[in-house]
C-alpha cells in the first residue's frame, strides 16, 4: 500500500542528501503514486537527474529532460555508455540517508 506522506518524507530526505543524481528502483504498483509525489516536490525537472528501472517505462515519455530509465535486459545504443559509467561506481558513491546534511 502506498502512503503518500511516507513517500513525501523519504523524498524530502533524499533532497537533503545534496546530490541531484538519483537512482530510482521501485515496484510497478507504487510507481504512479510516487510520480505524483516527485512532481509535487519539483524533482521531475531538468535540475534533477533520475535514472530509474523499467518500472517507469509507462511514464517516461511525459517526463522532462533529466529523467531516464533503463531496461536491464536490453542493450540499446547507449548500453556501453551506461555499462562504463556503472563500472566506475563504487559502493561509497551511492549515498543513502546516512549522508543527510
Amino acid at each position: 500500500e502506498f502512503v503518500a506522506e511516507e513517500a513525501r518524507t523519504a523524498v524530502r530526505l533524499v533532497k537533503q542528501i545534496g546530490s541531484r543524481f538519483i537512482i530510482l528502483l521501485i515496484s510497478w504498483h507504487l510507481a504512479a503514486d510516487l510520480i505524483d509525489v516527485l512532481e509535487q516536490e519539483e524533482m521531475l525537472s531538468p535540475a534533477w537527474q533520475i535514472l530509474a528501472s523499467e518500472t517507469m517505462h509507462n511514464f517516461a515519455s511525459s517526463f522532462k529532460r533529466g529523467f531516464m530509465y533503463f531496461q536491464p535486459s536490453a542493450e540499446g545504443e547507449k548500453f556501453s555508455d551506461v555499462q562504463n559509467l556503472w563500472s566506475l561506481l563504487a559502493p561509497q558513491d551511492i549515498h543513502g540517508l546516512d549522508h543527510v546534511r
